[in-house]
Parts: C-alpha cells; structure tokens; sequence
C-alpha cells in the first residue's frame, strides 16, 4: 500500500507533463525544442514525447524572443535522421532565422530510402524526383519566419520510410543550395493531416511564442492551446503589425514572461513584473504599421506618434503590473529641450486617445533605453487598450473639447487632466469675450470639467504648485449644420490669382464672414483673394453657429518638402549620418550623393508616405552634394566629412 502511494503521485506528475501538446494539438510524431545547458545549445523532446532519436548537441547559442535557439553552423551539419512511418501523410512545422537571404540554403529534406528527396529551402520547396516547384518570396536578411509543409497525397515513395534531416542535403546533386546557417529553435512533426483549427493553433503557439506576425495573407486570429481567440485578426486589422505577446497557456507548456516582435526585436519589449495570476492569461499587441514620427501637434493634446499599439487582454490580467521598455533611436525626431517621453494609454481601446479616457507615464532613462513601470492595461470591463509615445515638458496636459451645436441643442464642454508635476493644480478658462473660470484639481490623473460653453476664441492655463505652466489658446465651433467648402491646403504661384469662397454648403445669406493671416483680418465678404503663402483661417458666422477651417497655401519652391535636416555634418569619416525628410503629400523621394568631382557615390528610393528617412555612412573624408528628388522638385545640400 505505502509503494503504491508512493508512486501515485510520480504518475501523476508523468501524466501533466504529458498533456502538453503543441498549440494544444494531440499526437505530434516528433517535437523539438532548444534548450541550453553549460556548454551550449541542443534540441530536446518537448512535452514529454517519447520519441528521443539523438539531439543535435554542441552547436553555438542563439536566443529568439528570449527562447534558447540552437544556431546550426554550415561547416558543421546535422548528421542525425528522424525516421517519419511510411504510408503516413506528414505535416512539418519550423521556426527558422537564416543569416545569408541571397545564398539559398536548405532547411530539411525528406528522403526516402534509395530515391529523390523532397526539401525546403530559404528560397522555395522542391520535389527532385516529379520535378516540382513552388517558389516564395525570398526573405529579408534576419528575418524570423514560420515555415509549414504538409504532404497528403502519397507516392510509391511515400509509402516507404522516410529520413527527416535537418539544415542539410546529402548525396550528388546539381542544387545551387547550401547548408543552413541561422537559427533553428523549434520544430514540429504530425504524422497525420491536422484540421484548420488545428494548424492554428500550432501556427499561434509558434508566433506567440517566437514574436511572429502571422499573415495568410490577411490578418488571422491567434488562438490558444484551448482553441479560443486571444488576438482577433480581422476585428484588429489595422494594428496586425508586429504582433507579439505575454502568456500562460499551459496546453502547449508556454510561459512567456517578457517579449518583443522578432521583425523588430527589442525595439518594444512588454515583460512581466510579477507572475501571471492564472493559466490561460494573454497580453497581445499589435501595432498600426504608421511610422514612428510625430503626428501634426494639435491645439490641447499632447504630441503623439503616428504608431500607435494595440493591446488585447485574455483572462484576470487588468490589474497586472508590466514594464515596458522603448528604444527611443527608432523615432523620428527625440524630444528637444525640456520635453521627454510619455505614455499614452487609451483604456477604451478605440484609439481617439479623449482625456477622460487616456492616461499618461513618463519614461524614464535606462542606459540606451527608455522605461516605464508598474503599467496596467484595463479593466474588466474592456479588453483592449490602446497606446503610443507622446512628447512633453514634465507637466503634460490633455484636453478634449465637446462642440456646442448649431440648433442649440446641447452646449459645449471642455474637459482637462494633467500628469506630471506636482500636485495640486489650478486652471483658469478665459472667454474671448471676457469671462472667466476657474478649478482647482487635487490631484493628477483628476479631470477637470468646464460646461455650458460657447463657441468662440479661448485660452487655457494650468498651474502646479511649483510654478510649472501650460498656456494654450483654442477656438471652439459649432457642431453640426453647413460646412465650409475649403481644403486643407493649396497652392499657389506668384502672379497668378487664388479666388477662395467660404459660402457654406447651404447657399444661404445672412452669414458674417473673417478671413485672417496672423491676427490680421484682411476680408470680411464670402470671396477673398489669397497673395501670398502662408497658414491662414475664415471664421463664418450666423446667428450663433460658429465655423472655422484652417488652411496652407504654399508656394512653388515648398509643395513638396516640408523640412529636411541632415545630422550630424559635420560628420567623421565611417561614421552613421542621416537626412530626414518630411513632405506635404505622399511622394517616391530619391536621394542620390556625389563627390566633389560629380561622381555620384550612392542613390537610394523610398516611398513611406510623407516621411522618409535615409541613413548612410561615408569612409572618406570631403565635401559631398547631397540632392533630394520628389515629384519633379529637387532640393540640394551639402554633407562635410571630416577625417
């Protein structure tokens, strides 16, 4: 009796370390993982599989999303065979990390005994003895990618067993490939045809735990090891960037603590501070695929990045502590002067960033990186959130105003929340036609709210205790009724004549009209004419319906670039410098550089909608033209190498 409770529970340990099962799927043939001990990386069976062919031993160490990965070397290839049964269909799963994406490499090959094998490869899969071929995209250099191959029909081949070998092809061929080098972390063989569901929560397991974005080509749902939805592909569409994420699935024997996108590794890291409250908790994030430039600063938000993330939240985890970790060398422009990096948060998870929703973390500083801690993301009420990096002084304040309508319905309000500082704050709201208001908020992260607006000029001020101000002027419109016939921008050339009309869509009279440049009202009739470039704004009228529109006219020599700087230059000789470009409309931006001699030195294309950024390094010292090229304007500088 005392042997046999002895053993019950040794049993029972062996039966949970068994149930793991990648992405949840059962009966997988082969599954291999990387692990690491004192004297490097080497594969070992997952999950408790009994299969246990000897492991590739000895190979140099790699890391993947923080996972081991074996790095397979090409002048020391895999000698060991995985035997795959005979008269069996095969499905094969494998993340893979090629280091060369020009030379062709081979990831496995499938031989049966005495014929032609079957092989993937970086470049495409190849059947030697029908001859068959199906090319895919070639991949970018360090680009982590998830490859699968299934086989169903079955040759007389087939039927014979087959020898799985991996990151080489031996024996005399014609094949212009090459040994694999790269890292191969993982991999995964059924001897059976998996469902669709199935085959996704393999591909899933895999990307959530490698930081893969998985395409097929639209954006698909990453499920768990349960077959439930913890990323909805399509609902998320326009954040299907980069996705990568924390979670606890214990179906598939998946922990991940801390990660990062493997197409842009380190760049943003999310990692636990504690452990995760209960299995089947998942953090997943995505992000929108703009650049990481600043937006167009708008009159009461903080500036923000056009990139903005989504995050999806699985199980007990609104209340989780979470450091998030930023590498600030990816943005556009840093911070200048006495502004620094924040967080924005969106709790409603719609990404309208209003102030009564958001909230706001400074980074800080940590070596090369900036940080911020104890972030958590929701509330059990919603299940997403939405965030992205602002830029300000250490007292940031966000204000998002309701418009009043035009048919009086209902007035406007103006709503406030400051971070940063110090506690409390004093806000004053002042009327262009004279009245005032103010409040005083105890604490940050409090909103202040103004009613009963009217539509008009007004000025915001908010003071801290320690002195530190905020000054904003704004001007609120009515909501609703006619609009303003106007675009945002024109051009316009000298000696030729810009006519604008601001008679609003409902052809009606009575309406009062201001054309400005500056403070200067320069027409007060529906038609004015424009001479010059420049910002400018019309104000139109009517018994207390209230429109404004803001507008650019640029002139011949600035339709195009907006602003280039070239830093550092001087530069030294091998050293990194860069030429960022921002432009008035989308445009194909050439950059080409020459030397003093006219000879030209390099020449690069973009295409990145209205910011392009060129990065180069010269090796020897000079004088250098550097000429920029968008829709038939050219723009010239000049670039100092110095030794």
């Amino acid at each position: 009796m005392n042997r046999f409770l002895l053993f019950l529970p040794l049993w029972l340990s062996g039966c949970i370390a068994f149930s793991q099962q990648p992405g949840g799927v059962s009966a997988p043939l082969f599954w291999y993982e990387t692990a690491r001990d004192a004297q490097g990386c080497f594969w070992q069976s997952a999950g408790g599989s009994p299969q246990s062919p000897p492991a590739l031993l000895n190979q140099a160490d790699g890391t993947l999303n923080y996972h081991p990965a074996l790095r397979l070397l090409p002048e020391a290839p895999s000698q060991e065979r995985w035997p795959l049964p005979g008269g069996r269909p095969v499905e094969l799963f494998t993340v893979c990390q090629a280091k060369d994406s020009i030379n062709e490499q081979v990831l496995w090959s499938l031989r049966p005994v005495d014929g032609q094998p079957t092989l993937m490869t970086t470049h495409r899969i190849a059947d030697l003895k029908q001859f068959h071929y199906m090319n895919y995209p070639g991949q970018h250099s360090g680009e982590v990618v998830l490859k699968h191959f299934f086989q169903s029909k079955l040759n007389a081949d087939s039927s014979r067993q087959r020898w799985l070998q991996w990151g080489a092809l031996e024996g005399r061929h014609r094949l212009p490939v090459q040994n694999l080098q790269g890292l191969l972390p993982e991999w995964i063989a059924f001897d059976r045809l998996l469902s669709a569901q199935e085959r996704q929560q393999v591909y899933s397991y895999l990307a959530l735990k490698y930081g893969i974005c998985l395409r097929s080509p639209d954006p698909v749902n990453y499920l768990d090891s349960r077959g439930q939805i913890v990323w909805e592909g399509a609902r998320q569409a326009a954040y299907h960037h980069r996705v990568a994420g924390i979670a606890w699935d214990p179906g598939s024997g998946l922990y991940q603590s801390q990660s990062t996108s493997s197409h842009a590794a380190g760049q943003l890291v999310i990692s636990l501070e504690d452990s995760l409250p209960a299995p089947h908790s998942f953090l997943v994030w995505g992000d929108n695929g703009r650049p990481m430039q600043w937006a167009e600063p708008q009159p009461l938000h903080p500036t923000r990045l056009q990139r903005e993330w989504l995050l999806q939240i699985t199980g007990p985890l609104d209340s989780l502590p979470t450091q998030l970790t930023l590498d600030p060398r990816i943005v556009f422009e840093p911070p200048q002067g006495h502004e620094r990096y924040w967080l924005a948060v969106d709790y409603s998870g719609s990404g309208q960033f209003r102030a009564e929703q958001t909230a706001y973390f400074p980074l800080g500083q940590s070596g090369e990186k900036q940080t911020a801690s104890g972030l958590r993301w929701g509330s059990r009420d919603n299940d997403r959130a939405v965030f992205s990096l602002a830029k300000g002084p250490d007292m940031i304040v966000h204000a998002t105003a309701q418009q009043p309508r035009c048919d009086g319905s209902s007035p406007g309000s103006l709503n406030v929340k400051m971070a940063g500082g110090q506690a409390p704050y004093r806000l004053t709201l002042s009327h262009g036609a004279g009245s005032k208001r103010t409040q005083t908020i105890p604490s940050a992260g409090a909103l202040a709210r103004f009613s009963k607006l009217l539509p008009g000029s007004y000025q915001l001020l908010v003071s801290d205790s320690q002195g530190e101000h905020f000054r904003r002027e704004f001007f609120l419109s009515s909501e609703g009724g006619p609009e303003i016939p106007l675009r945002a921008q024109y051009s316009w050339d000298k000696g030729s004549r810009l006519l604008l009309n601001a008679r609003p869509s409902d052809g009606g009279n009575n309406w009062q009209y201001e054309w400005r440049k500056g403070a200067k009202v320069f027409s007060q009739a529906a038609q004015a004419e424009i001479k010059a470039s420049g910002q400018y704004e019309v104000v139109v009228y009517k018994e207390g319906c209230v429109k404004r529109h803001r507008f650019d006219v640029t002139g011949p020599a600035s339709r195009v670039f907006h602003s280039i700087q070239l830093m550092p230059n001087p530069v030294a000789a091998g050293s990194p410098f860069r030429v960022d470009v921002r432009l008035r409309e989308a445009a194909l931006v050439n950059m080409r550089l020459f030397d003093a001699s006219g000879r030209l030195v390099c020449q690069e294309q973009q295409e990145n909608g209205l910011y392009c950024q060129f990065r180069r390094s010269l090796p020897r010292p000079g004088t250098y033209l550097l000429q920029l090229s968008a829709l038939g304007q050219t723009t010239t500088l000049r670039l100092i190498v110095q030794s």
